[in-house]
């Protein structure tokens, strides 16, 4: 039995627009079957060794993402933006100058008022 349900989805916390299209996310993927290989477009992948039981959602984010990282990024001159995941967790956001004033936005889905 996959962890990634209906009931997981609703028990992330986020608001409520997120929470909603997750939800909705789980239980389009809880209804369809897996594939087979007798798919076409799964004949030549090994979907047989898929095992969705060895993932799970990660419900809080690593707070931080560690020092090698940290000067791989600073490394890197004159960034539009930058954005870091661990386990699917925006972990750094980061707008540059220039991107900022011409009025680029980024930042967590989860950090929105609305979708």
């Amino acid at each position: 039995m996959t962890a990634f349900t209906p009931e997981a989805a609703a028990a992330i916390d986020s608001p409520g627009w997120l929470r909603d299209v997750r939800v909705a996310a789980a239980e389009r993927f809880a209804a369809m079957p897996m594939p087979t290989p007798d798919e076409e477009i799964w004949r030549y992948s090994r979907i047989k060794e898929l095992d969705l039981d060895a993932f799970t959602p990660v419900a809080t984010a690593p707070a931080d993402i560690g020092d090698a990282a940290r000067r791989i990024i600073d490394a890197v001159p004159e960034r539009a933006a930058t954005i870091v995941t661990v386990d699917g967790h925006a972990v750094l956001v980061d707008v540059g100058d220039e991107a900022s004033a011409a009025g680029v936005r980024v930042g967590r889905a989860s950090e929105l008022d609305d979708g």
